[in-house]
């Protein structure tokens, strides 16, 4: 349909080339259910999905400026070279190949940044510079809760612009978006994917569900907790423009009380120690924070990452001393004090089961069906078949059943997912190298003290338990974890 368009404003009727002469500016393209724009005037025109078409004083504003914002995007960089002072060299790196993928055309960008490097403040960096050189009108920047959100805005109302000295807020309007009244002259808009969510069903929410968990530019603020708002599908720009994806549930009452004490916690000097439950992770900043004291394990790695994150943060040593006493010279490490052996246990990255979520479900049973054995084909296959268990009905699942041998959907998501643990994996292999040794002997197969796998073992001990795909003259050899 683009090429069509494309046609036709090139040829357009002598009637209307008297009215307006040359090739239109703006085109659209719509099948009856979706609706794409184009823009002509942009370095590499091409079309993008609308919510709606434009209203006329829209178009007549945009026809009106000079130059488009992704022509604007393109020369920025060289335009407008990147001031350095008072970033850190990631922040800049960071920046630099945003604004490349920008100049680039391309709609969105993931920046994804380590805990504790800056990512808020290099959020309002980018920001700033979107807004004053690219002409970016708006702003959208989404976060998943309201916590993160007071501090984009606290970060905000304290970023001070490296051209001019002046802060954020003092140049540019700043909202926190806590209903669905939208300031029209802000020109950044701070808001939860809960509230983003409910305004464009409209309805209107009450300002404590931030608690539980027409734009051109949307700032998707993470804080390092691993959740991607993007995936709800809702943070598309009313004219399909560009996406940044940046990587980063009490009761109203009981959570302004803790937001409260942290703040306390962040500037008192008479508060040094704060003891916490699943609340100082990702989204809290406490720079003057030198000892993290660990009273509980946790098996997951990233939130293992975002709680060390809480020691990373730098500040000035003036900034110091004003919480923690003269004494506090300068922040130059932190202390973690690990009483229950956290930094030493086994941690596991929180993957979804569904890995392979574009393959057919009659694919995927046929490359099971030809042998595939990996790991993301089974998880993807567990999931598929426990989501189904719940979908069927009960004549289909006794059916299925009995077709099975006996054993249920969720029996067989179950030992799908069993196959691929590797804590069950090396329990088994242990009972299967037991089982040899009872079978025939230590001689054949090592001794049962060295465990399943010893570099100092023969490795001829070993590959005794490969039978099925050993081959002569290939030496195996197997590992665990």
């Amino acid at each position: 349909m683009a090429e069509q368009s494309g046609h036709y404003a090139e040829n357009l009727p002598a009637f209307i080339q008297s009215i307006t002469p040359g090739i239109l500016p703006f085109l659209y393209e719509s099948t009856g259910i979706e609706t794409f724009f184009r823009d002509e005037r942009d370095p590499e025109p091409r079309s993008r999905r609308l919510f709606s078409f434009h209203r006329p004083e829209t178009l007549a504003a945009l026809a009106a400026e000079p130059d488009t914002l992704r022509r604007r995007l393109a020369d920025m960089p060289v335009k407008h070279p990147l001031p350095v002072q008072n970033l850190r060299a990631c922040q800049v790196e960071g920046i630099t190949n945003l604004e490349e993928s920008f100049a680039s055309a391309h709609p969105r960008a993931l920046v994804q940044m380590a805990t504790g490097a800056g990512k808020t403040y290099t959020a309002c960096s980018f920001t700033y510079r979107l807004i004053k050189h690219a002409g970016a009108k708006r702003v959208l920047f989404l976060v998943d809760r309201a916590n993160l959100g007071r501090q984009a805005m606290s970060e905000f109302q304290q970023f001070v612009a490296p051209d001019t000295g002046r802060k954020f807020t003092e140049v540019y309007n700043v909202q926190h978006l806590t209903s669905s009244n939208l300031d029209s002259v802000a020109r950044v808009t701070i808001c939860t994917v809960q509230r983003l969510y409910s305004i464009l069903r409209g309805e209107e929410l009450d300002e404590d569900i931030d608690e539980k968990s027409g734009y051109e530019l949307a700032a998707v603020y993470e804080g390092g907790s691993g959740v991607s708002p993007l995936n709800s599908g809702t943070t598309q720009s009313r004219d399909g423009s560009a996406t940044l994806n940046v990587s980063y549930n009490p009761e109203t009452k009981r959570y302004e009380k803790s937001e409260t004490l942290i703040q306390e916690f962040r500037t008192s000097p008479q508060l040094r120690i704060a003891v916490t439950v699943d609340m100082i992770a990702t989204g809290t900043d406490i720079k003057p924070l030198e000892c993290l004291l660990f009273l509980r394990d946790t098996k997951s790695r990233t939130y293992f990452e975002q709680m060390k994150g809480r020691g990373t943060r730098v500040l000035t040593a003036t900034d110091l001393q004003a919480v923690s006493g003269a004494d506090a010279l300068a922040k130059t490490h932190f202390v973690i004090v690990d009483a229950v052996g956290v930094c030493e246990s086994d941690k596991t990255d929180s993957r979804p089961l569904e890995r392979q979520r574009t393959v057919a479900f009659d694919k995927l049973l046929l490359g099971i069906a030809l042998g595939k054995r990996d790991e993301d084909t089974l998880t993807t296959l567990a999931g598929r078949l426990a989501r189904l268990d719940r979908e069927i009905s009960r004549e289909d699942a006794k059916t299925l059943t009995e077709l099975a041998g006996g054993k249920s959907l969720s029996e067989l998501s179950n030992a799908l997912l069993a196959a691929v643990n590797p804590d069950k994996v090396e329990a088994a292999s242990r009972r299967l190298l037991q089982d040899r040794v009872a079978e025939l002997g230590s001689e054949s197969y090592g001794s049962l003290q060295v465990g399943y796998f010893d570099p100092a073992e023969p490795v001829t001990y070993l590959t005794g338990d490969l039978p099925h795909w050993r081959q002569e003259n290939v030496t195996y050899f197997v590992t665990f974890r």
